[in-house]
């Protein structure tokens, strides 16, 4: 039960959060969705590293998907077990047959993975035939990092972060554009869109960004959006 009641309030604390960053994230990741699936109604969508549930309630929310979730824990908000069918599984052996979702993403989720290869291959596994991966993961040569090298205090993987809902992550490793180009090749995905958002610093100065850098810049953005196609 205590667990549970910490799901809930991590949720509630993600819904208000309500900084720049995530804001971005959001509309970015509901443009994808605009933009590459059709007709809403009844389409079948996992979410891999689920946790609580943020992503998940953002789609209840705005369609009529049925929606699946998986984690290798079940931390799940109690106020989404109505709205959410939940497996407890790794990402790396997912629980369904093939052919199965018309999408499957996940956020912050494949920089904690081991294999990332089979991660992926797994989610093409489990993809109806021209269904969309999106895949969500922070750049490793984002503006602060490039700043740390500069200082001569560069990241250092296993890479232990402080994040401001669940306290510390470890990252086994980043991506740069040519690392995700790179793990993508390795499976049978076909790159539809790379999408870097926000350029700036998400503790400092968060009001000084730029949404969606263009050129150069591009390769210094924060995060990465990856949309795929089986």
């Amino acid at each position: 039960m205590k667990n549970m009641n910490l799901a809930e309030a991590q949720l509630k604390k993600r819904i208000s959060l309500n900084s720049n960053f995530q804001n971005i994230q959001v509309e970015t990741f509901i443009k994808i969705i605009d933009k590459y699936i059709n007709n809403y109604n009844n389409r079948k969508v996992l979410e891999i590293g689920c946790s609580y549930g943020f992503w998940l309630n953002l789609l209840y929310s705005n369609y009529k998907f049925k929606l699946y979730g998986i984690d290798i824990d079940n931390f799940l908000a109690p106020s989404l077990n109505d709205k959410v069918k939940f497996i407890k599984a790794n990402g790396c052996n997912l629980p369904f047959k093939e052919n199965t979702f018309d999408m499957v993403y996940s956020i912050d989720v494949i920089e904690h993975i081991k294999n990332d290869a089979l991660f992926l291959t797994e989610n093409y596994r489990v993809l109806k035939k021209n269904g969309i991966a999106i895949l969500g993961t922070p750049n490793k040569n984002r503006l602060s990092a490039i700043i740390k090298k500069l200082l001569f205090h560069p990241n250092k993987y296993p890479l232990k972060i402080k994040d401001k809902i669940f306290g510390y992550v470890i990252h086994i490793r980043e991506y740069n554009l040519r690392d995700l180009i790179k793990i993508v090749k390795k499976t049978k995905f076909k790159i539809l869109e790379i999408l870097p958002i926000y350029l700036g610093f998400t503790d400092y100065f968060d009001k000084i960004y730029i949404a969606y850098p263009k050129s150069f810049f591009k390769y210094l953005a924060q995060f990465w959006f990856v949309v795929l196609k089986k």
